[in-house]
């Protein structure tokens, strides 16, 4: 659900000492309703029960907002393309602290390490082929190679602000692309 796009949400090697079980950071591949541990949390409407938004939980402060919401849009329309179905929810009241008792609750702990998810992120070809030839290479060898040792931050930045139109525009077809995926579903229906 969430490893595809942990490289880019979770960009440094201090988003991992963050992002924790235990640490009510959404480390844990689950989505449920308050559920402050898992990925996603579905949060209620202060009045009635209704959902009122929801919370990608594992992003960090770090990350790019335009590449973490296109890598966000594109792996909502990889699933509905490919009709993946949505795991039932998880909805317990204290969350496991350990890893044997996750795994008696079928929980899966996301990549700890920026190295894990930059090999998930070289491997994924919907999200690397969404982000197109530049931007995917200029993040995968400059970007994540720089960020993976915590060096040459004034690079990454001037690298990244070069391709701020770029991922403008990223996001734009993203969202069109959404757009016409969802008003195709409409008209069948």
């Amino acid at each position: 659900m969430c490893i595809r796009d942990r490289a880019i949400t979770a960009p440094t090697t201090m988003s991992y000492e963050r992002i924790q079980p235990g640490k009510v950071a959404g480390a844990l591949e689950a989505w449920g309703w308050q559920a402050r541990e898992a990925a996603i949390r579905i949060c209620d409407n202060v009045v009635g029960h209704s959902p009122s938004h929801f919370e990608y939980r594992p992003c960090d402060v770090t990350s790019n907002p335009y590449l973490t919401l296109g890598s966000l849009i594109t792996a909502g329309i990889d699933g509905i393309k490919n009709n993946y179905k949505l795991p039932k929810a998880k909805q317990l009241e204290i969350w496991p602290h350990n890893e044997e008792d996750r795994k008696t609750y079928g929980l899966v702990t996301l990549p700890q390490k920026l190295s894990e998810t930059l090999a998930y992120l070289k491997e994924d070809k919907v999200l690397l082929d969404a982000l197109g030839y530049k931007i995917s290479t200029t993040y995968t060898v400059s970007y994540t190679h720089l960020r993976a040792h915590e060096t040459g931050r004034n690079l990454v930045c001037r690298l990244l602000l070069e391709k701020k139109k770029r991922l403008r525009i990223f996001i734009l077809q993203q969202l069109q692309l959404l757009n016409q995926i969802c008003m195709q579903s409409f008209s069948t229906h």
